[in-house]
Parts: structure tokens; C-alpha cells; sequence
């Protein structure tokens, strides 16, 4: 953590536009490992989710292209760019 503090401080600040925008590195106190170990475990949990809903995305649709950042921001934007159904739409009518 202290590298991620002296890269904040040399750079000093961010736009709203950097991933790392609102970062405030702190000193950590004791304790802070737990709660970090289960940031980094609930985040690769939903990798792995991730990930196996992409497995069966291309298995559904017969596309095997190596999985790359790449592809899944691409297959991100095309499932977010399709609308939601409407309100009484009943999808149990279509096989």
C-alpha cells in the first residue's frame, strides 16, 4: 500500500475520468487485512462467475474466441444496449 500512497502523492490528483478517481490511500490499521482479504475473495468470486457466464455465452451462441478484457468489455456493451422487456412481457411463452 505504501506504493500505491507515493504514486498518489507524486501524481497528486485525478480527474473524474481515472479509474482510480476518489482514491484516498490511508495508513492501515490492524485489522484492515481481514477486510481487504474479503474485498479480494467477493472480487474474485464474481470473476469466476464472470467468467463462466461468458463460457456459457459462447457455448449458447457457438463463439469460441479466446477470452481477453477485450471481448468481455465488447460482450458487455452489446448485452447493456439491448432494452429491457416490457413490464407484462411473459418470456414462459417462448421456447
Amino acid at each position: 500500500m505504501d506504493i500505491l500512497g507515493q504514486a498518489f502523492d507524486s501524481i497528486g490528483s485525478f480527474n473524474p475520468s481515472h479509474p482510480w478517481w476518489g482514491f484516498q490511500p490511508r495508513p492501515l490499521a490492524p485489522g484492515d487485512e481481514a477486510e481487504i482479504a474479503q474485498i479480494v475473495r467477493e472480487a474474485q468470486e464474481l470473476a469466476n462467475e464472470l467468467v463462466l457466464t461468458i463460457e456459457k455465452y459462447q457455448a449458447l451462441v457457438g463463439d469460441t474466441p479466446q477470452l481477453d478484457l477485450r471481448l468481455v468489455h465488447g460482450i458487455v456493451e452489446i448485452l447493456a444496449s439491448i432494452p429491457n422487456p416490457p413490464a407484462l412481457f411473459n418470456g414462459a411463452l417462448f421456447p
